[in-house]
């Protein structure tokens, strides 16, 4: 296969389980900087120049804290893997990160008390692309690809970028304007209280009001709740405001000239793979209006397909949620001039099984490099990739036949067997002897045979036929997937309204909750479905055991249902434990990954248990500092550049260095 950089980010849920309700729980933030100490106690660890908050691990992976900026304390946490020379190293290096999580949020509970003495609790991370609250997290994929426009295209994109790259400078500026005028602000009112309290301080009667105001004042400005969280919040809107029509058009813009040969065709392929890189969703949310199939009742092949809203733009609304991220060239305008740019995948399963990620990035590689060697797929282009994808996902029994551009219908499975018989011709003919390319091609072969018997035959292999056979052990003899379907509004309905889906409550407290309205719709339910409060109570328990299967499959921990599959055997994996434990602190010999790993551990620090107190002064506040890119030997004067994410020589890196 041809030589490529893979990288693949996951974002994890911490999802916080509180015994006292009385009791405030930890922000996620909080848990996060525990987190971070916790990974410095592991591996060696070097902060982040990154633009989050973060720590780069020995093995140069990144860890770090993701949130938007109107929930700055309630984020995600983040694990991004080196970049990799290969498929199989890409799924490894994801493997071995998540292993270190995995003991992380043991030793995390076991010390809950640090982060905070009053929290009972338990602390747990979802590996899901959603947490029960319907709120959604990623898994991205990273592939670096020749994009060359053409003589005409490169000569349009050359008089275009630079004009819009001006335009973002001035927006940048204008976004800046809250801050300036906000520090003043603070600064006025903060001298105003003190000097009021200081001429207030003299006379007794007015002595405990002045100091009364000036606790108040500073209180409202320097809690941090108000001097990040709400000024985060304000300052995001704005910039959103005024960066929207700029996004919009730069998005219009670059279509014509930025990945089109790719997206022509590698849409279809990655709108149709979820039928073996899917992990499996319950819709424990009321059934859309767009429900046209009726396959599978509440569950889905994919947790991604809902979260997607368009094809290709820059992303930056969740209304509007791409198949393919073109944010790059908002960030780095220039960075749309280069040959090689990165592909950035965000339809994409966060899968549990290491085989689902190799192949998924395997495949991907080899079809991408297919798509830059000139084979086409213009026969297989989907009429309407979105809503082909909705019907896909929902159809488990993979007969479903979705229209094509040019007319005629496929199935998902046929669309793949066309790419496969493309794929296996292109390694016959030109890379016969590529080890890499034909395990892909044979494990790529054996998946589609198997799905075209029947799926349940990958129960060890591919996540959303595990997740299934785990809810159908749930629900033998006693309902059909179908069947729970129409019990799905009021689950999500009541649980909202703090009744406990799955513990039957008295018909009094279900009337003063839903009201006479939406009681009378309730009891109209239950006759035209002719059920008994009992029933409809039973369907309920039922259903709650659903979601709670598809919740904890995704958990990180020992409690997690795929890490205890994964501990009796029961499902396959691609690696040993020696090769994880490796993983962990070995970065990639073959990329730049090797450099940052080397720097790393050579200037980087790892700590025992007992030196949280250090933590900020010896890592945060450290002079060295590291970035994909960039590495500070004496932050911020002295800045060494790692540009080329081929360049593994160390060497070099060593004697300017020391220069």
């Amino acid at each position: 296969m041809k030589k490529r950089i893979y990288g693949y980010e996951t974002e994890y849920g911490v999802l916080i389980s509180s015994s006292d309700d009385d009791v405030k729980p930890p922000m996620r933030l909080h848990i996060y900087d525990y987190m971070e100490f916790l990974v410095s106690t592991t591996v060696k660890v070097l902060y982040s120049t990154y633009r989050k908050k973060g720590i780069f691990i020995e093995n140069g992976g990144l860890f770090n804290y993701e949130a938007l900026h109107t929930h700055f304390f309630e984020g995600l946490v983040e694990m991004a893997t080196p970049e990799c020379a290969t498929p199989r190293e890409v799924a490894l290096y994801h493997t071995a990160q998540t292993s270190i999580l995995y003991n992380i949020v043991q030793e995390l509970n076991r010390n809950i008390k640090d982060i905070d003495p009053a929290f009972i609790g338990r602390i747990f991370l979802g590996k899901s692309n959603e947490d029960s609250g319907g709120k959604f997290m990623a898994s991205h994929e990273n592939y670096l690809v020749e994009d060359d426009p053409g003589y005409l295209s490169r000569l349009l994109l050359h008089l275009v970028v630079p004009l819009f790259w001006l335009v973002h400078l001035v927006l940048l500026a204008v976004t800046y304007l809250p801050l300036i005028l906000f520090i003043p602000l603070v600064v006025a009112l903060s001298v105003f209280s003190s000097l009021l309290s200081a001429l207030c301080s003299p006379f007794k009667f007015l002595h405990g009001m002045a100091r009364a105001l000036r606790s108040f004042v500073f209180d409202f400005l320097l809690k941090e709740e108000f001097l990040i969280n709400q000024f985060a919040r304000i300052h995001g809107d704005f910039s959103r405001f005024i960066f929207s029509p700029w996004i919009t058009a730069f998005t219009w813009a670059l279509s014509p000239f930025i990945f089109r040969k790719i997206r022509r065709s590698l849409i279809s392929f990655l709108v149709t793979r979820i039928i073996y890189t899917g992990t499996g969703k319950v819709e424990a949310q009321p059934p859309r209006k767009d429900r046209t199939a009726d396959n599978g009742g509440i569950f889905e092949i994919s947790q991604r397909a809902r979260a997607i809203k368009s094809l290709c733009r820059i992303y930056f609304d969740d209304e509007k949620r791409p198949m393919i991220d073109m944010r790059d060239f908002f960030l780095e305008p220039l960075s749309a001039l280069r040959r090689e740019k990165r592909l950035h995948v965000l339809f994409s399963d966060t899968n549990m099984s290491s085989i689902g990620l190799y192949l998924k990035a395997g495949v991907t590689g080899l079809i991408l490099d297919m798509i830059e060697d000139g084979v086409t797929f213009d026969e297989v282009q989907l009429k309407s990739p979105l809503e082909a994808m909705k019907t896909i996902s929902r159809d488990l029994s993979i007969r479903e036949k979705v229209p094509l551009r040019r007319g005629g219908s496929m199935t998902a499975l046929e669309i793949q067997r066309i790419y496969l018989g493309k794929a296996r011709e292109y390694v016959h003919s030109r890379i016969p002897d590529d080890h890499d390319a034909r395990d892909i091609i044979e494990k790529w072969e054996y998946l589609l045979g198997c799905l075209e018997i029947t799926p349940s035959l990958l129960y060890r292999k591919v996540d959303w036929v595990t997740k299934k056979d785990l809810i159908g052990e749930v629900i033998r003899d006693r309902a059909t997937l179908s069947e729970l379907k129409d019990v799905a509004p009021w689950y999500s309905y009541l649980s909202e309204r703090g009744l406990l889906a799955g513990h039957q409550v008295p018909r009094a407290l279900i009337r003063s909750v839903l009201k006479e309205k939406k009681y009378q719709e309730f009891l109209s339910y239950l006759t035209e479905k002719h059920m008994t409060y009992e029933d409809f109570w039973e369907k309920m328990t039922l259903y709650s055991e659903v979601v709670k299967v598809d919740l904890k499959f995704h958990e990180v921990d020992e409690e997690g249902y795929y890490y205890q599959l994964l501990q009796s055997n029961l499902v396959d994996s691609l690696f040993t434990h020696q090769e994880i434990e490796e993983a962990k602190v070995a970065p990639p010999r073959h990329t730049r990954a090797f450099v940052r790993g080397t720097l790393i551990k050579k200037f980087g620090y790892k700590l025992s248990p007992l030196e949280r107190e250090i933590y900020m002064e010896k890592i945060v506040q450290g002079k060295c500092k590291i970035g994909w890119n960039k590495f500070y030997i004496n932050w911020p004067w002295k800045k060494i550049k790692l540009d080329d994410p081929y360049n593994n020589n160390i060497s070099s890196i060593e004697r300017e260095i020391n220069e």
